[in-house]
């Protein structure tokens, strides 16, 4: 399993330095009219892109198991006018892995669709320095495979808060993000509930040649209120735009503090490319 995920991450670490390198080498000229200023990897809250990712996330579980995610993510913003936007989000996971479930005691491998979720926010843009979001997840249990998903029915509300800062790079930005994760209903009635507030105090940086780095670019510090527990790991993104439409990017996440009958995993990694139109 370490040698797995160690050949995982080399690949794509190697991928998303060396691959753009080589592109921006047999492209020059393509970037030269570019600004860091104009750029937009999407994590921005007040400015949702319209778009489409695909993804591949790899994800090391506790008793020897791990699951492979492919999911295929739809963005479409609406600018209502200079500071108000909407942004909507769909995604469709698909799952591979061992996991131990109810249908699965053996840990056998399984693949099936995972559970699909959409995403709507309503953002303002106070001024060029600050701008605010929030918004709603719904999740549906249309997993196939109890290990696939959680069977709940989850409303997951958002809060983000985008501080601009020029001092570091242009477009570079301070985004702290809080959700909370719940579930209303459940298809199956001795599934449990879901109850964690999330955490997530992102800073994004525009580098030279076009590259970013994303530190805590997902909310993965967590308090579950059922087992009364944290779990903060390190998590960030390394992405290159290979045109200003076109991104590529690599996440990470590290464990670092857990408590000893809660770890979500051992080790996550996630590939991913996206197209803005």
């Amino acid at each position: 399993m370490i040698g797995e995920r160690t050949a995982i991450t080399a690949a794509m670490v190697l991928a998303t330095v060396f691959l753009p390198l080589a592109a921006h080498s047999q492209d020059t000229g393509v970037h030269e009219d570019t600004h860091a200023a104009s750029l937009n990897n999407g994590e921005d809250i007040t400015r949702p892109v319209t778009g489409l990712e695909l993804k591949y996330q790899f994800e090391a579980l506790p008793h020897n198991s791990h699951q492979d995610l492919f999911t295929l993510t739809g963005d479409y913003d609406v600018w209502l006018n200079k500071r108000w936007v909407l942004g909507l989000t769909v995604d469709v996971p698909f799952v591979y892995g061992n996991s131990i479930a109810a249908d699965n005691p053996g840990g056998k491998f399984q693949f099936g669709i995972g559970d699909v979720d959409l995403d709507a926010s309503i953002s303002y843009v106070i001024n060029h320095r600050i701008g605010v979001g929030v918004g709603v997840k719904l999740y549906f249990p249309t997993a196939y495979y109890e290990q696939a998903g959680t069977g709940k029915y989850r409303a997951v509300p958002i809060l983000g808060l985008r501080i601009s800062l020029p001092e570091i790079s242009h477009g570079s930005f301070f985004q702290p993000i809080v959700k909370y994760d719940s579930n209303y209903a459940s298809r199956y009635a001795d599934g449990g509930n879901i109850s964690k507030l999330e955490f997530g105090p992102m800073l994004n940086i525009y580098l030279p040649m076009e590259f970013y780095i994303t530190l805590y670019s997902s909310t993965e510090i967590v308090y579950d209120f059922i087992n009364g527990q944290w779990a903060i790991p390190f998590n960030f993104m390394v992405g290159k735009f290979l045109t200003k439409k076109i991104i590529i990017s690599a996440e990470f996440f590290i464990p670092m503090i857990n408590a000893d009958n809660y770890r979500p995993y051992d080790f996550k990694t996630e590939a991913k490319i996206a197209f803005f139109f």
